[in-house]
């Protein structure tokens, strides 16, 4: 057991007892060791302590940096007595175990001339005057070592990380969290089956306005990029994905973003070695919404309202394209589309809505769920809502937090509701116009447009449903009449009915086109037209074999009778 003090800020003289194991250090609520200040990173330290009590530390990409003796430090090992800074807060070991008195003499008094043990020295850092050590940066700059207080170039070679700390060249597979199908030999992660990705994960804190990608990459590979805006959870808000990764890929992040997490993705066949991920100075594009404002780059689109997320779209390829009116997603050819919700977006307090179109009206997803042939949705407050179109898709899979749109040709949405508005009056007006005229036909059908496309006001989509159901009921009260006079037809064999029925039958399919009356309805006019030329096959035999009975009984009396009547049969 070791302990650390807090020195600084609210929680100056706090102290914590730390067992064997790791422990994680920041301002996050989740952390081991919570740190109160807005200059420690929400996951800003990570310490190791080993069973004999020595304890090492590793900087997790934070914000403001690790410092130790007034230099920025990546990791390394912490002894008792010296602190460590992070942002304007000190840490300080107060353990003092004979055991690590004895290892930290034999680091500093006896260096080995391996590799493996210079490679161990410089990592190791103590604090106070009158010690050496040698330490890596987190910056490419040149590692130094300080003698006395006196900065000195090291002899060391440079060592620089990336916003991953170089676990991009897969060198251990026990580094990543790889799914199904995701293997990792030789320093390449590749994949045997679609979908295959492999994560990590380490949260890295977001100062920068965007990444620059670098791989040497094979097939189709991409980089998830999960973002949060609050460090205080680990829940991210949204996810970004990348363009297809080539030599370098730039994507600029949303300004919302404060930390976030990487994941790569592929697909069968492909693979990805040499994988850098560094900060970038490009920039999100903007568009000012009613309300809100717009944020993308690529395939990628966040809203923000009040500073906080509202939704957000992710494509590995394509790139959005904005107007005054709404937006479209163009030159995509990603097989699906993310959308993803903030957690207070459609929250019941809200009078927030979402509502995915599909034959029959408007479905709400509650569970995990999966809606086949969709044409859209419907999200947002009544006062503030955003109209989708993305007829076409093949499916919507999942639940109020997350959406993936598969399939989808194209995708579009407005916040600018004149025009559905518009068409779902107009479609009304159909629909009265059919009930004036009694258009069963155009009555179904406008009823199924408004439900399917502009399901916009509750009332309406009530009455359109309620209208296909009356319709409907009547529908199959005349096909049932219908059947039955079908059948007594058939009983007695009355040709000229059967064909009279036969007429009446085209007719309901024809004004029930679409739904299962007209499938039954059709299949009783065959029916029917099979059976009247059934009938005529019958009568047709039974005078020919009375015809050839006739021959027969004159054929020994009058023979040139019989022989005529065989030529004109």
């Amino acid at each position: 057991m070791v302990q650390i003090e807090i020195h600084d800020g609210p929680d100056s003289g706090k102290t914590y007892a730390l067992a064997p194991g790791h422990h994680s250090v920041g301002r996050a609520a989740t952390n081991d060791v919570v740190v109160a200040s807005n200059s420690v990173s929400g996951k800003h330290l990570q310490l190791s302590v080993s069973a004999d009590g020595t304890v090492t530390f590793k900087d997790l990409s934070s914000t403001n940096g690790t410092f130790s003796g007034g230099l920025r430090v990546a990791e390394g090992e912490w002894f008792s007595g010296s602190e460590l800074k992070l942002g304007d807060i000190s840490l300080k070991l107060v353990d003092d175990s004979a055991d690590h008195k004895r290892l930290r003499e034999e680091a500093l008094e006896k260096p080995r001339s391996s590799s493996l043990m210079k490679a161990m020295m410089a990592l190791i850092v103590i604090g106070g005057g009158g010690f050496a050590y040698l330490q890596f940066f987190s910056s490419p700059e040149q590692a130094v070592r300080v003698v006395d207080g006196i900065r000195q170039p090291s002899a060391i070679a440079e060592v620089s990380f990336d916003l991953i700390d170089n676990l991009g060249d897969f060198a251990d597979a026990e580094d990543w969290q790889l799914s199904g199908g995701a293997s990792i030999s030789n320093g390449k992660l590749s994949a045997a089956s679609n979908n295959a990705s492999a994560g990590l994960t380490r949260i890295v804190d977001i100062d920068f306005t965007a990444i620059e990608i670098k791989a040497n990459a094979e097939g189709d590979v991409h980089l998830d990029i999960a973002w949060g805006a609050d460090a205080n959870t680990d829940r991210p808000l949204a996810i970004w994905r990348s363009q297809r990764l080539s030599s370098t890929v730039v994507m600029a992040l949303p300004p919302l973003a404060d930390w976030m997490k990487v994941k790569v993705q592929l697909s069968a066949g492909s693979s990805v070695s040499d994988l850098s991920v560094g900060g970038h100075s490009a920039v999100t594009k903007s568009h000012e919404l009613p309300m809100a404002q717009a944020f993308y780059d690529g395939g990628n689109l966040s809203v923000v309202a009040d500073n906080e997320l509202a939704f957000s779209l992710s494509s590995g390829s394509g790139n959005w394209q904005l107007n005054d009116d709404g937006a479209q997603l163009a030159n995509s050819t990603a097989s699906s589309v993310i959308m993803s919700f903030g957690p207070t977006y459609l929250d019941d307090s809200t009078e927030s809505r979402l509502q995915v179109f599909a034959d029959g009206g408007p479905i709400v997803p509650s569970a995990t769920m999966t809606i086949d042939n969709p044409a859209g949705l419907l999200c947002g407050a009544k006062v503030n809502s955003y109209y989708f179109n993305f007829d076409g898709a093949s499916n919507v899979t999942g639940n109020l937090e997350s959406l993936r749109i598969n399939g989808s040709p194209e995708l579009s949405f407005l916040w600018n509701l004149q025009q559905p508005l518009t068409s779902a009056a107009l479609e009304m007006q159909n629909i009265e116009d059919a009930l004036d005229s009694n258009d069963d036909k155009a009555l179904l059908l406008s009823c199924q447009t408004l439900l399917r496309y502009y399901p916009l006001d509750a009332k309406h989509v009530i009455r359109a449903r309620e209208l296909i159901g009356a319709t409907m009921t009547r529908g199959r009260n005349e096909l049932s009449d219908l059947k039955q006079q079908v059948n007594g037809a058939l009983l007695i064999g009355a040709a000229e009915v059967m064909l009279e029925l036969s007429e009446v039958a085209m007719k309901l399919s024809g004004r029930f086109a679409g739904t299962e009356i007209a499938v039954e309805a059709d299949r009783e006019a065959q029916f029917l037209v099979d059976g009247v030329g059934q009938r005529s096959d019958k009568i047709k035999q039974s005078q020919l074999d009375y015809h050839n009975r006739v021959a027969i009984a004159l054929e020994s009396v009058y023979p040139n009778i019989s022989a005529w009547l065989k030529e004109v049969k």
